[in-house]
């Protein structure tokens, strides 16, 4: 009997050890948000993402004015962790439509005919190109603050 009370013992002592761990919030999550602008004008849907020495990252999309606000892929809360981090920003246009594919082609009955299926164009860049890249863009943030504001100032040319 008195080995199953030191069981029970020690099973409650374990879970509420394991409790207090999974309370725990290891990531101060800091809000970020700011403006993209191109040449001074407000570039509205495109996507800013940053990512940290350990490819961490968030990403968010600018609205009509330019903001964003950047979230953790799967975080309840938004924001990232205080760091150093690059940063990209890129915009596409919208008229890439998805490709058909054979199987479509077989379900119409032209298995044998020869039609293609319509391949996608690539998303045309209408950003520079240079900003899409992690290691071209030469956009960086520091984020160390409760609340932090990174504006970014891209340039056509």
């Amino acid at each position: 009997m008195r080995m199953i009370q030191g069981c029970l013992v020690a099973l409650c002592i374990c879970i509420v050890f394991s409790l207090v761990g999974c309370t725990r919030n290891p990531m101060k999550a800091v809000d970020v948000q700011g403006v993209v602008t191109l040449d001074g004008t407000p570039v509205e849907g495109a996507t800013v993402t940053f990512k940290d020495s350990s490819n961490l990252f968030a990403s968010g999309r600018t609205d009509a004015q330019g903001r964003y606000f950047l979230n953790m892929p799967g975080s309840p809360v938004p924001g990232i962790k205080e760091g150093e981090y690059k940063v990209t920003i890129r915009k596409t246009d919208a008229d890439s439509t998805p490709a058909k594919s054979w199987e479509e082609l077989e379900a119409r009955g032209k298995s044998d005919s020869k039609e293609a299926p319509q391949v996608a164009k690539p998303p045309k860049e209408l950003l520079p190109v240079q900003y899409k890249d992690f290691g071209k863009s030469g956009l960086t943030a520091s984020v160390k603050e409760a609340t932090q504001d990174c504006n970014f100032e891209l340039k056509s040319k």
